[in-house]
């Protein structure tokens, strides 16, 4: 392109700022003058930029000559530099970013900042160029880096976050914001715990005490949340201190199904504990139970052999011996059938009365030694129910045992069985002469080895084993918190 010579064009501007020619020849950045003929003037940083071969060659050029054929936007340079140039005259100022090209075509990326001023009576724009090609790259590089470890943190099968020493969000990963339904910017600069997360800690004393050096770093501790989405969700969370104890990484990873397989586990190893017991107890009666069998006939047939010879008045005495002896026989019997473990036969058609029987049998003696009166409410003694008979047995007996330990100590001592039988369930109900179970224990008490019980005298097994038989007969086992006195109910489906 041939332009005339623009040096000449105002040479009282250039008389009037020798001063500021020489700053404006010796600063590093790139500055150059236009009117609107174009380029007039520029330092010999703007030749270095554009790599011309001096300040006189930099007038022959136009600002869309230094510059590809179209921006990223598309637009062709020509006609989006005279937009720019316009809106700078018009405002006095503007400032953006510009896609230049070197001499040598090789293109770079500039933030370009064009102030207008007015010499006589015509515009002026002095035009500050900066490549700030080298700063994209880094942030290019920063972003891709910052993705990676984004990409990182995502994968992590458990929630991450971290923390300034203000306790507000520096960054979380997207497990942790979708738990909460939220984008992770949602939580930057966010105070810790503004999510309003119901936690058995409080994360906010937990990161001072680390902050504080009163715990030690990278320190672990478990935890329960309720999460809006999930419920209840048990975390082994771990706090690390970084960037020199600025600030706080958070890694919770969610163990709810490790707990729960745990339990179950606890559950099996005590059942089998108990099935263990039963079998050798089992064994144990089936042989005390055959000792005392034999000798007790013999017993039983002298007896009656004797009440045929004996004279009339000894013969009440032989017979009060020999209903002791059928007292006995009884016991042995009973003992037999509740050891005995029936878990893995089906269920049969039982006689309701005979496991009341047996288990009135197995505990009459104990109750009679602490003082309590145990009163059966009148029944259909021909019902028939569908069930286990000796795990049945088992769970009543528990429940009349731990009414006669909870009320032993009273001064009103009693025990009343209930049957209420409707058409598609039957209600087993024990009811003692206790005020009833206060709720903190009553939330606990068929979780397993929870015991109100003094030391040594209970495991807890007894009522979460009960309940857990009853369930594996479509049944239930629970507490009737309305009844005035202390009420467990066994219920159990009749079809």
């Amino acid at each position: 392109m041939n332009k005339p010579d623009q040096s000449q064009k105002h040479p009282k501007l250039k008389e009037g700022v020798k001063f500021y020619r020489s700053l404006f020849d010796n600063t590093k950045s790139p500055i150059m003058l236009l009117d609107e003929d174009g380029f007039f003037e520029c330092n010999q940083a703007t030749v270095e930029l554009f790599g011309l071969d001096s300040k006189s060659d930099f007038s022959n050029y136009g600002p869309s000559d230094l510059s590809p054929e179209f921006q990223p936007d598309g637009s062709r340079s020509e006609v989006k530099a005279k937009e720019m140039i316009e809106k700078a005259v018009k405002e006095g100022h503007n400032h953006f970013n510009w896609t230049h090209q070197k001499i040598n075509g090789v293109l770079f990326e500039a933030e370009v900042t064009l102030n207008a001023f007015e010499v006589e009576e015509s515009w002026i724009l002095q035009a500050f160029v900066k490549d700030i090609s080298k700063e994209l790259l880094i942030s290019r590089e920063l972003e891709e880096k910052n993705s990676y470890i984004q990409a990182i943190l995502d994968g992590i099968p458990g929630l991450v976050s971290w923390i300034g020493k203000d306790y507000r969000y520096l960054g979380v990963n997207s497990r942790l914001a979708e738990l909460y339904d939220l984008e992770p910017d949602q939580f930057v600069g966010k105070k810790i715990g503004f999510q309003e997360i119901q936690s058995d800690l409080d994360l906010e004393v937990l990161c001072q005490k680390l902050f504080d050096g009163e715990i030690e770093n990278y320190y672990q501790v478990e935890m329960l949340v309720n999460t809006p989405s999930q419920g209840q969700r048990n975390y082994i969370l771990t706090l690390n201190l970084f960037n020199n104890g600025k600030g706080i990484v958070l890694i919770g990873i969610d163990n709810t199904e490790l707990r729960k397989t745990q339990i179950e586990l606890a559950k099996e190893q005590e059942n089998a504990v108990s099935r263990a017991k039963l079998a050798s107890l089992g064994e144990m009666t089936a042989g005390i139970g055959h000792e005392i069998s034999n000798p007790l006939s013999i017993v039983d047939g002298y007896l009656k052999r004797s009440l045929r010879k004996i004279p009339e008045p000894y013969k009440s005495d032989i017979e009060k011996a020999s209903w002791a002896v059928e007292r006995i026989d009884k016991i042995i019997m009973g003992l037999k059938r509740i050891a005995r473990n029936d878990e893995l036969e089906s269920k049969k058609l039982v006689l309701l009365r005979s496991i009341i029987d047996d288990t009135i049998s197995f505990t009459k003696a104990k109750l009679k030694r602490s003082g309590v009166t145990l009163q059966i409410a009148p029944y259909d003694e021909d019902q028939h129910i569908l069930a286990r008979h000796v795990q049945l047995c088992q769970v009543l007996l528990n429940l009349v045992i731990n009414a006669k330990d909870a009320v032993e100590q009273l001064e009103r001592k009693w025990i009343r069985i209930e049957i209420e039988d409707s058409r598609d369930e039957l209600l087993i109900k024990v009811i003692d002469s206790g005020a009833g179970i206060s709720k903190e224990n009553s939330e606990k008490i068929f979780e397993t080895c929870f015991t109100t019980k003094e030391m040594g005298k209970g495991t807890g097994l007894g009522l979460s084993l009960s309940k857990k038989i009853m369930k594996a007969h479509g049944g239930d086992l629970y507490l009737d918190e309305s009844s005035s006195n202390t009420c467990f109910v066994i219920k159990l489906p009749k079809n």
